[in-house]
């Protein structure tokens, strides 16, 4: 299976477990197996009988002690997600058409299932969120006092989001400062003094924009 976001493919189950299977990995980028399942999204077979290049066969065939391999590409939403490896020991003769086509139907039918487990997850993901969310409007409607308030809202956020660096802060239009109301740090309270904002500054659009900002290095809003 590929994970897109590491650049990497791993094994996740095999006939035979073996050690190998534990530290063996499939690049994504500028590898011409998985270029070429991503791009023809059919069967490839491997074999020393056609030119395939000799560190592709290393990888694919070779490491597990094969002379030949049927890889059954694993499309979802015309996405290469992974595939499935068929490894012959006598060469290519066992890979018959029928036997192609009956591989690539249970990869097929396998990545329907990993689908609707995924959209599953999901589902169960946002449901947890909408509960978290009703947990934590119900505890903030029944505080009174505002450090209090202050106090439960930072603890409340940090079952969501992370609350490493958490600021609540009330601003004066009268005269365009912002009073932190409480400002943790690293678990540690931090005290503040009133700050200016000034016009035409991004904190300042912020405030009168009523949507939310993603600051960082690129983006400051201080």
């Amino acid at each position: 299976i590929y994970d897109n976001k590491r650049g990497t493919g791993h094994i996740v189950a095999e006939h035979r477990p073996s050690e190998l299977a534990k530290r063996a990995d499939f690049p994504v980028s500028e590898d011409f197996v998985f270029d070429y399942l991503n791009r023809e999204m059919r069967p490839l077979l491997l074999d020393n009988k056609n030119d395939f290049p000799e560190s592709c066969l290393q990888k694919y065939v070779y490491q597990f002690g094969a002379k030949a391999a049927l890889l059954i590409p694993a499309i979802s939403q015309q996405q290469l997600m992974g595939f499935l490896t068929i490894e012959s020991h006598q060469g290519k003769r066992p890979f018959t058409q029928s036997n192609t086509i009956f591989a690539q139907t249970v990869v097929d039918h396998m990545t329907t299932q990993i689908e609707n487990l995924n959209l599953l997850e999901e589902a169960l993901s946002r449901a947890q969120e909408l509960i978290t969310l009703n947990q934590i409007q119900a505890g903030i409607s029944s505080v009174l006092d505002l450090s209090d308030l202050a106090q439960t809202i930072y603890e409340q956020i940090g079952r969501l989001l992370d609350n490493t660096i958490f600021l609540l802060a009330r601003y004066q239009t009268e005269t365009n400062e912002y009073d932190p109301i409480l400002f943790v740090q690293d678990g540690e309270p931090v005290s503040g003094a009133p700050q200016f904002v000034p016009e035409g500054s991004p904190l300042h659009s912020l405030l009168f924009s009523q949507k939310h900002l993603i600051a960082n290095r690129t983006h400051p809003i201080m």
